[in-house]
């Protein structure tokens, strides 16, 4: 049933969207019950059945040059580390979904598979990737408490609320935007646009601004990436538009490719906060139209946090208290230096030595001689080089987080339903603040109403 329902071929490409992703930790990925299954309408797959759509999706993450390849067969595994069924109750870890509920184990039950709405669906195999996730660092390093595992769980994205308490919400059969902006097409970005893409109906139009090219490690995290996107250098909106016009052809975006600092005048009323540094957050805030709403979704490990600014709530310059040298401090951090010395280095341009890049192998755990090609080069010159990369792949520790999508998905399919329920449902929006641990047995997700602190600048007077 789940194979030939909308729902079930969401969750089940959203899933292995996710886990093909995972290079180094998924090797291979063994899909039954889905040959020559046609596509249904709202599943993000450029073929016309399930196995061909698979096959080309994943395939499409491997590069010529790929230290790991990710692969997909068609037949069941002789030995699998991680069984998932989706669908009705059997042998592994089961999920299924509805239009707003993601539902894991007896829950499975309650699954509406008719459902058009695409929120339950992209949430459900957030949950569920977490879950493998969990898994496989189990089967290599052993059972660990701090990361329990999770077999029956119920989760609304509609009320954010657990068990019998997660509301079923309305389904949604069209869904028309207007006035919204996605700012920063990083991973929680492009995740949120690439549920909302999966809603039938979709319309109207949006704006995206990001002046940023792809890079390597955005191949594991982004989910509409391709390889050929990262080899090119491609515009990461260029990706975005390709997408929307493939599977979401009457929404209409407007692209700016260039930094939030320096477009003339924002107007948009709804925003979404989607960038990696705090000092990003703070600009958003600065310049955003008198009373816009922001939605801010962050990343830590396997934590995901997603803050709606509102009215006498914390808005961004609460929850990160203005510092100017903010950055400058956190450079420090990562190069192993202190403030004063770090100061110097950005103040005088010095030349990286090979001394210094020794210090910043340590300090960021990277191998010997990592950096080694940047001795000789102006300190200013190598920071995008070694701020932002890729993780060590390792399985045995939940470090691998950071360059994984399994926590910018969940905070993605969040914000996707809440630009669906700010037409469709204002009165079920986010109050303030929402903070999900998915590494801890999944009990209800913090859900708080933060006030402004009377400290902060926005809410001095």
């Amino acid at each position: 049933v789940a194979a030939e329902a909308p729902v079930g071929q969401r969750v089940l490409v959203v899933l292995v969207n996710e886990l093909a992703r995972m290079k180094g930790v998924v090797s291979r990925l063994h899909v039954t019950g889905v040959t020559d299954r046609a596509v249904l309408s709202g599943v993000p797959l450029a073929e016309r059945t399930l196995d061909a759509g698979l096959h080309r999706l994943v395939d499409g993450l491997n590069g010529p040059a790929s230290e790991y390849q990710a692969t997909i067969e068609f037949a069941p595994a002789s030995a699998p580390n991680v069984c998932v069924r989706i669908g009705d109750e059997a042998q592994g870890l089961v999920v299924a979904a509805d239009a707003w509920r993601a539902l894991l184990g007896a829950y499975a039950a309650e699954a509406d598979w008719t459902a058009t709405a695409p929120y339950g669906a992209g949430l459900g195999a957030a949950i569920a990737a977490a879950e493998v996730f969990k898994r496989l660092l189990e089967a290599n390093g052993g059972p660990d408490p701090a990361r329990p595992l999770l077999d029956e769980f119920a989760y609304s994205a509609f009320n954010y609320r657990c068990g019998a308490d997660a509301a079923r919400g309305p389904d949604v059969h069209g869904l028309a935007l207007a006035d919204v902006a996605v700012v920063g097409f990083g991973a929680g970005g492009s995740a949120a646009l690439y549920v909302l893409a999966m809603q039938p109906g979709l319309s109207g139009g949006i704006a995206l601004v990001e002046h940023d090219r792809h890079k390597p490690s955005n191949l594991n995290r982004y989910l509409m990436t391709s390889a050929v996107d990262v080899a090119l250098g491609r515009h990461k909106l260029a990706t975005a538009a390709d997408h929307l016009a493939r599977f979401a052809p009457r929404l209409h975006p407007t692209l700016y490719p260039e930094p939030w600092e320096l477009l003339t005048t924002p107007p948009w009323p709804l925003l979404l906060s989607t960038v990696d540094t705090v000092e990003a957050r703070w600009a958003i805030q600065q310049r955003a139209v008198a009373g816009a709403q922001i939605l801010d979704g962050a990343v830590e490990g396997l934590l995901y946090v997603v803050q709606r600014v509102v009215p006498g709530g914390r808005c961004l310059e609460c929850a990160h208290p203005y510092d100017p040298e903010l950055p400058l401090k956190q450079r420090a951090a990562r190069w192993g230096q202190t403030l004063e010395t770090t100061r110097a280095c950005w103040n005088e341009n010095v030349t990286v030595t090979a001394e210094m890049l020794a210090q910043l192998e340590r300090t960021q755990g990277k191998p010997p001689g990592y950096y080694a090609e940047l001795a000789g080069e102006r300190f200013r010159d190598v920071l995008d080089r070694t701020e932002c990369g890729e993780t060590p792949l390792r399985t045995d520790v939940p470090s691998q987080a950071p360059v994984l999508p399994v926590a910018t998905t969940p905070v993605g399919v969040l914000l996707a339903g809440e630009i669906a329920k700010s037409v469709v449902a204002p009165e079920a929006q986010l109050t303030n603040w929402l903070a999900h641990d998915l590494a801890r047995s999944a009990a209800q997700p913090w859900l708080k109403w933060r006030p402004a602190h009377a400290s902060c600048p926005r809410h001095a007077d």
